[in-house]
């Protein structure tokens, strides 16, 4: 009886705490979602030289990450070109 109510009562702290940070979250972001905005409508033009904002921030702001992104991609499938490789040498 001990432990179903101990899991209840976990249960309902976990509830309780994901309820509130459900319902604080919209008011804790609101600044910053206007702020980034502002940010990116105002400087991509100065920053990236690029007139369309799409472009601009793609080019400016996430480039470097697009690259790594890549990067990784092609460093994970040539592991598992050379791990596959090395299992049917085996067999």
């Amino acid at each position: 009886m001990k432990d179903w109510m101990s899991r209840l009562g976990i249960i309902l702290v976990l509830a309780g705490v994901g309820y509130m940070f459900i319902t604080m979250l919209p008011s804790l972001t609101a600044g910053y979602r206007f702020m980034t905005y502002n940010y990116f409508t105002q400087m991509t033009f100065l920053e990236a030289g690029a007139e369309n904002y799409v472009t601009g921030i793609y080019l400016e702001y996430r480039l470097f990450d697009s690259l790594f992104e890549a990067a990784i991609l092609f460093v994970v499938a040539a592991g598992i070109l050379f791990m596959s490789r090395k299992d049917e040498e085996r067999l």
